[in-house]
């Protein structure tokens, strides 16, 4: 049973309240949480946020950018979180209207709206999660499509449920594969 928030989290938490624009690999935190960061400090980070519930939008995203494949702490509808990520060498037009983490700032703050919308109106956060894939795959596959999967999905248990939602989401992943 658990007795709350361990000191990995409430440290983790304590960071985020104390700089609501940051953005952490998991190596910064083990170093201001341990003091230095070897692989047991990062998979306690790991664990730690692997459990913890987050506030408001914060996530952790792996990095896929400039050679980096690091996991960050971070909250992607604050501009100045993808500032930390991206560093001083990265290009300042990328941070105006038109940029590229400028778009990744507002999308993320479309689907976070999208999302509390769904959720105040009852929906609970795995039903969002379904629904947004939903809509994703009725925008590659078509709605005639995306309506007979539905209807199976209704006729089907729990278990047929969770089965299609994988292939929606390879279907989704994949655009190549899927029929015209």
């Amino acid at each position: 049973m658990s007795k709350g928030p361990g000191k990995v989290q409430r440290e983790i938490a304590a960071l985020i309240e104390a700089d609501p624009d940051g953005a952490w690999a998991y190596e910064e935190l083990g170093r201001l949480i341990y003091g230095w960061a070897g692989r047991p400090q990062k998979s306690a980070v790991g664990r730690a946020l692997k459990t913890m519930r987050l506030p408001g939008t914060w996530t952790v995203m792996q990095a896929s950018f400039r050679n980096d494949r690091r996991f960050w702490l971070f909250d992607p509808c604050r501009l100045e979180s993808w500032r930390k990520i991206a560093g001083p060498r990265c290009d300042p037009a990328n941070f105006q209207p038109g940029g590229v983490y400028f778009n990744w700032t507002e999308e993320a703050q479309r689907r976070a709206a999208r999302h509390k919308a769904l959720r105040e109106a009852g929906w609970t956060t795995r039903d969002v999660g379904d629904a947004v894939l939903l809509h994703e795959v009725g925008k590659v596959l078509g709605k005639s499509a995306m309506h007979q999967m539905v209807e199976f999905q209704l006729k089907a248990g729990e278990r047929a449920h969770r089965r299609m939602l994988r292939q929606m989401a390879w279907l989704v992943s994949h655009p190549e594969k899927n029929p015209p």
